[in-house]
């Protein structure tokens, strides 16, 4: 997942924080050099804050159905997606880098004293950066165990943003199947509706069965390593739909388990 190598950066830095309590000078320089700093810092967040645009409309125009008459998109649409991708990712890593070193070394919190208004700025870059990562763990695999961890971690440093606690409470609300929900699946629907009504299935819960030929998701329903079930197969048309469900609990399916 392309996201590990933000996670590492992340957790480093979460180490370093945990360990921030200050007690080296504080003075003029340092102002200056947080000053400097902050500006650096804004700058790579309006940087980020267009690269994401920049994919968002790559992606929009990979997705986007050809117009009669007109050329379909690039060939090497993919490419550019992914090369973006990539420069985001190194992009992010040196950003979270930067806020740890703020945080850290330019602009110390002390335990005798609130953070200043500055600080807790920069704690929020962080925290939307958390955000956007946890949601990556989600919607690229279904990770919503994972995600609940970043969630949760983030709020130590910043309890105050409800952002960060509403993003918790959906992931926590999706991370395990109800029998409700499952019951909103019918039969015929593809994969893309049930993924829309149900949420992102965790990528190491889906098993295929050419023996059978069906393909199964699994979605847990508890932390006892159970699952429900969503099972597909193709119709006439050679497309999977769904063709069953079932919400009794499956032994050995649960949250990436198996």
């Amino acid at each position: 997942m392309r996201c590990l190598n933000r996670e590492l950066s992340l957790v480093c830095m979460a180490l370093l924080m945990a360990t921030s309590i200050a007690c080296g000078p504080k003075g003029p320089a340092v102002n200056e050099a947080a000053e400097a700093e902050w500006a650096l810092l804004s700058e790579a967040d309006g940087k980020l804050d267009s690269l994401r645009e920049e994919l968002a409309g790559l992606e929009e125009a990979a997705g986007a159905e050809p117009v009669e008459g007109e050329e379909a998109p690039a060939d090497d649409l993919a490419a550019q997606i992914e090369e973006k991708k990539s420069e985001i990712e190194s992009t992010a890593g040196d950003f979270l880098t930067r806020i740890g070193n703020y945080l850290n070394e330019i602009d110390p919190m002390f335990a005798d004293e609130p953070a200043t208004e500055r600080q807790l700025a920069v704690i929020r870059m962080k925290s939307d950066e958390d955000i956007l990562l946890g949601g990556e763990w989600i919607e690229e695999g279904g990770d919503y165990k994972k995600a609940i961890s970043i969630f949760t971690d983030a709020l130590e440093l910043d309890p105050d943003n409800e952002s960060l606690k509403a993003v918790l409470a959906s992931a926590e609300e999706m991370r395990f199947m109800t029998e409700e929900r499952l019951g909103q699946v019918a039969k015929g629907m593809s994969p893309e509706q049930v993924r829309e009504m149900l949420g992102p299935v965790n990528l190491r819960n889906i098993r295929e069965y050419p023996e059978r030929k069906v393909v199964a998701w699994f979605y847990p329903v508890n932390e006892k390593n159970e699952a429900s079930a969503v099972w597909f197969r193709k119709n006439k048309s050679d497309e999977l739909v769904v063709y069953r469900t079932n919400f009794e609990e499956v032994r050995g399916q649960g949250e990436g388990e198996g």
